[in-house]
């Protein structure tokens, strides 16, 4: 009996992530929604009835709060999954400043008391 082996594509570690982001598409306008998982690569959206088209241009706002501040960051992104409640995106061109709050909202620093 042969067994198929499905790969992992993903080329980072994904976690549970429930943040805002305000999503913009030529074709629907602003679109509000709540991530599902975040990655240093991409998302997955919880769109809701709206559906994303495979291959779609899109730019994200991440909607974050940071020291008490809400704090707007931009960030080009690509829909490569369709779901029935969801689309799966791949960010494009990340200045290092969204880089970097990503990468904090992964893997947050514990802090040390010495």
């Amino acid at each position: 009996m042969e067994v198929l082996r499905y790969s992992e594509r993903r080329s980072s570690i994904r976690k549970p992530v429930s943040l805002e982001v305000a999503v913009y598409y030529n074709g629907l306008g602003i679109l509000r929604c709540l991530t599902k998982n975040l990655s240093l690569h991409g998302m997955l959206l919880d769109t809701g009835a709206m559906v994303l088209p495979q291959n779609a241009a899109v730019d994200l706002t991440l909607i974050h709060r940071l020291t008490g501040i809400t704090q707007l960051q931009r960030i080009p992104a690509t829909v490569v999954r369709v779901e029935d409640s969801g689309a799966g995106l791949i960010f494009h061109d990340l200045s290092l400043e969204v880089y970097g709050t990503v990468y904090s909202m992964l893997f947050p620093q514990k802090e040390s008391y010495i």
